[in-house]
């Protein structure tokens, strides 16, 4: 009888540490799924943002000179815009994704009639198109915190506003031909768009 009780210990200590053990391994494991999975967003983020910035850019050089390719890249920057609707795509639904898509083409459309407006040297429209600009990026932060509250309003505006800022004054120092000030002010956008990637990827993980 008391070799059969030492038994029923052992069997015990035996289940209970089968149950035990791989509960903390399985943690371990999730935790590094999560964080492969907040890497490999990272990665797409980082990608999508700086396409858009380099996009962005090409489109500017090309309207502000009248180079022949002008439709082509505007275009293509139009285009850029389906890479984060993907994303949410896998995040939220296509129905979300699609709607987030919509606003940042809408985006992207007042930046090309921005770039024009600025081109043309029409301050009354520059101005006018600006405000369609900032109340375009609150729309999509708004949007953005109604599919996550993690992502505040607030925030997703404010990082959104930095790269509108940085944007304008690229438009400006290339029409004005300030080719050096340019090209600083073009550093500071790829700097940004990575910290934007950052940002993003801590806000949805």
């Amino acid at each position: 009888m008391q070799i059969y009780k030492y038994l029923k210990k052992i069997i015990f200590i035996l289940l209970t540490a089968q149950f035990y053990v791989p509960t903390v391994h399985n943690q371990s494991a999730v935790n590094k799924i999560d964080k492969i999975k907040a890497e490999m967003l990272n990665r797409e983020l980082r990608k999508i943002i700086t396409n858009n910035v380099f996009w962005a850019r090409s489109y500017i050089i090309s309207e502000l000179s009248d180079l022949p390719d002008k439709a082509q890249i505007k275009e293509r920057l139009l285009k850029n815009q389906e890479g984060f609707g993907k994303i949410l795509t896998k995040l939220y639904g296509k129905k979300e994704s699609d709607k987030l898509t919509e606003l940042l083409r809408e985006h992207k459309s007042i930046t090309v009639d921005l770039i024009q407006a600025v081109k043309l040297q029409n301050k009354k429209l520059e101005k006018k198109l600006e405000a369609n600009w900032y109340k375009n990026i609150n729309d999509i932060a708004v949007f953005i915190n109604k599919l996550n509250p993690k992502w505040p309003a607030n925030s997703i505006c404010e990082l959104f506003t930095g790269i509108l800022k940085l944007t304008k004054t690229e438009m400006v120092l290339r029409s004005e031909k300030k080719w050096e000030a340019d090209i600083q002010n073009f550093d500071k956008i790829v700097d940004y768009a990575s910290y934007m990637a950052d940002t993003l990827t801590k806000l949805i993980s």
